[in-house]
C-alpha cells in the first residue's frame, strides 16, 4: 500500500475536489497522485412493460449526445435509494414502488474515487411532482430488451454505467 505524505487542494467544486498527493510507494520512493474525490453518484434501470427507459441527453465533455439511465449525484446527507428515487421522478416522471441493487462500483479508480451505485426500478408509477434540473435538456424514450442489445453491439450506447446495468440486468434474468 501507498502512505499518504502529505496533500494540496488544487480546485473545489460543485460535482468534484482535485488534490495532488504525496505518497511513499512500498519501495519506499516518494511519488506524487492526481486524486479526484466525488461525493458519488446513482444510476436506475428504470423497466417497465417490458421495456428500459432511457434518456438522451448532451454530455459537454465528449462533446456529443448520449443514451444513458438515469442518474445524478448524490446530495449531501442523501441515501443511495433516496437519489434513486429523486433522479429517476426528475428524469422520467416515474416513481420506483420497487427498487433492487445490482452493483455498486468504481468508475475510474486509477484517479478518481467515484463511486456509482446502480439500481434496477420496477412497478414504475406516474409522477409529475418534479422538473428536471435548469441544466438538464433530456430525451426520455423506451426500448425493448432486444432493440437494447441491438443498441449495444452498434455502438449506440456508449455510456459505462448504462452498459454495466443493462449487462448485469440481462445476465441476472431481470430483464424478462
Amino acid at each position: 500500500m501507498e502512505k499518504l505524505i502529505s496533500t494540496r487542494t488544487i480546485y473545489k467544486g460543485k460535482i468534484l475536489d482535485l488534490y495532488k498527493d504525496k505518497v511513499i510507494l512500498p519501495s519506499g520512493r516518494e511519488s506524487f497522485r492526481e486524486v479526484v474525490r466525488h461525493r458519488g453518484a446513482v444510476a436506475v434501470l428504470p423497466w417497465i412493460n417490458r421495456e428500459v427507459i432511457l434518456v438522451k441527453q448532451y454530455r459537454y465533455a465528449v462533446d456529443k449526445y448520449l443514451w444513458e439511465i438515469p442518474a445524478g449525484l448524490k446530495e449531501i446527507g442523501e441515501t443511495p435509494v433516496q437519489t434513486a428515487q429523486r433522479e429517476l421522478v426528475e428524469e422520467t416522471k416515474y416513481f420506483p414502488r420497487k427498487l433492487e441493487k445490482l452493483v455498486e462500483f468504481y468508475s475510474t479508480p486509477g484517479f478518481s474515487d467515484e463511486i456509482i451505485h446502480i439500481f434496477i426500478a420496477t412497478e414504475l408509477i406516474e409522477d409529475t411532482s418534479k422538473n428536471a434540473d435548469y441544466d438538464e435538456f433530456i430525451e426520455v424514450e423506451s426500448f425493448s430488451r432486444e432493440k437494447i442489445e441491438k443498441m449495444i453491439l452498434q455502438g449506440k450506447i456508449e455510456d459505462a454505467k448504462t452498459l454495466v446495468a443493462i449487462n448485469l440486468a440481462i445476465a441476472q434474468n431481470k430483464l424478462n
